[in-house]
């Protein structure tokens, strides 16, 4: 066997780059966080939903919004014999959504409380502790708004935390405002990066185009520099 076809099947016997087995005691540990989860979240009256572990590609291309890191770069994509474009679900949001919808959901007393749990695929850059496999718990509530709910999720959050072993959990809340505020928002922080635009690398002047909240988030040195002056929300 040539060293090419023995690398070949070295490669062959080992997981994807970015994934990995789980199993022993790991397994269990995992097995015993989502049993906790559960638990909790029906206490709480959320309802469970599984959805499949592939939707449309458009579910999350119009959901995450154009100009997001899971948009241009961490999803998963694959074309069927039948000309359908898929994604692997990278976060769980869309897809409830997308069933909320589908099953006519809107008809029922609303808010509607949803947990679900299982695999998500992001299409990152492996490092110690964040896989292109990865696995959450996600909590919804659908059909209203209001700080209520929203103190709910993060009342539920926390409780599961601290009941699977956290110690000490804390939360940061940030917040771009209503959609009033966030219009204002926007139009202020545009204006600030027109100035600066020369100065940013490719990915932000793209980003620009298409979603300028999405340079906040920037990894770029430049950009964390011209962030340091940006509007700010609360303003």
């Amino acid at each position: 066997m040539s060293d090419k076809e023995t690398k070949k099947a070295s490669q062959e016997l080992q997981s994807p780059k970015g994934m990995r087995d789980i199993m022993n005691d790991d397994y269990y540990r995992y097995q015993g966080f989502f049993e906790k989860a559960q638990e909790i979240a029906v206490y709480y009256g959320f309802s469970p939903i599984e959805t499949p572990m592939m939707e449309h590609e458009e579910v999350f291309m119009k959901t995450s919004g154009e100009g997001s890191d899971i948009v241009e770069k961490e999803i998963y994509t694959l074309k069927t014999k039948g000309g359908d474009r898929l994604a692997l679900r990278p976060e769980g949001t869309a897809a409830t959504m997308r069933a909320y919808l589908e099953h006519g959901m809107l008809s029922q007393p609303q808010p509607l409380y949803f947990y679900t749990y299982g695999p998500r695929f992001r299409h990152d850059k492996p490092q110690k502790g964040r896989y292109r496999q990865l696995y959450q718990f996600d909590l919804e509530i659908v059909g209203k708004s209001g700080a209520v709910l929203d103190a709910t999720i993060i009342e539920v959050a926390i409780l599961i935390l601290k009941e699977t072993g956290i110690k000490n959990p804390f939360i940061k809340i940030n917040s771009i405002g209503d959609k009033d505020s966030r219009k204002e928002y926007l139009k202020h922080l545009t204006n600030y990066y027109k100035k600066h635009l020369t100065e940013m690398g490719a990915i932000d002047r793209a980003r620009f185009k298409t979603n300028p909240l999405r340079i906040l988030d920037s990894k770029d040195p430049k950009t964390i520099e011209i962030n340091a002056e940006a509007p700010q929300s609360l303003n």
